[in-house]
């Protein structure tokens, strides 16, 4: 008998993004990786068998390890790239119970993977996520009349790409939401609205972002 359930939370021990030398949005996924029961020397050859509980990345890693061998069992002909949006794609969003709001990207990246759905996924978007790097529009004019390196200012647009890609036998159609929160005064993202895919076909979409360093506090 359970006296009570226990949903899924990030270990606080647990390497947050973004990477510190190119600002990339880490992590990718999360899984499994506190208490977990695995194998471990007993350096014994009379008792071999050894057996604790560990966490870290060592556990988390052959988590998605696993996953990512069942789904290109299911999948034989998916790259490197399917395989993580699958995961990416299908992962499921974690809340933290200490404020009821889901966590961080830059916690627990696209959420906790879920492999039955990312093999049985009838849709596939690479890459499974954006980074864009650092925003740092500089006003050139203050720069060169030398009163050193300029002040932020103005705005700064990055534009990239992604591919959807329909795998089911039926005609899919997708619309985009894109919830910037806090900066969605200074921050406006730009896409396709409704974008209609056939069956076994991809489609590129273009993405602008658009940042107003004017509407920012600084830093």
């Amino acid at each position: 008998d359970f006296s009570h359930e226990v949903g899924e939370t990030v270990a606080d021990f647990s390497s947050r993004g973004p990477v510190n030398i190119n600002y990339m949005v880490k992590p990718d996924v999360s899984a499994p990786g506190v208490n977990i029961v695995s194998t471990v020397p007993t350096f014994d050859p009379a008792n071999p068998h050894g057996y604790g509980a560990k966490q870290g990345t060592s556990m988390a890693s052959p988590h998605v390890a696993g996953a990512a061998a069942l789904i290109l069992q299911a999948n034989p002909k998916w790259d490197v790239d399917d395989v993580k949006a699958a995961l990416m794609n299908t992962a499921e969003s974690i809340t933290d119970p200490a404020t009821g709001n889901a966590y961080s990207h830059n916690t627990q990246g696209a959420g906790s993977i879920r492999v039955l759905e990312a093999i049985e996924t009838t849709t596939l978007v690479t890459p499974g996520s954006f980074s864009f790097g650092v925003f740092d529009k500089v006003d050139e004019k203050i720069k060169s009349r030398g009163k050193g390196k300029g002040k932020q200012n103005g705005t700064q647009t990055k534009k990239t790409k992604f591919t959807i890609e329909n795998l089911s036998s039926k005609r899919q159609t997708y619309s985009f939401n894109v919830n910037i929160g806090n900066g969605s005064k200074a921050i406006k993202v730009s896409t396709s609205k409704n974008v209609k895919v056939n069956p076994g076909k991809k489609q590129d979409i273009n993405v602008e972002v658009k940042v107003d360093v004017d509407k920012l506090d600084p830093g």
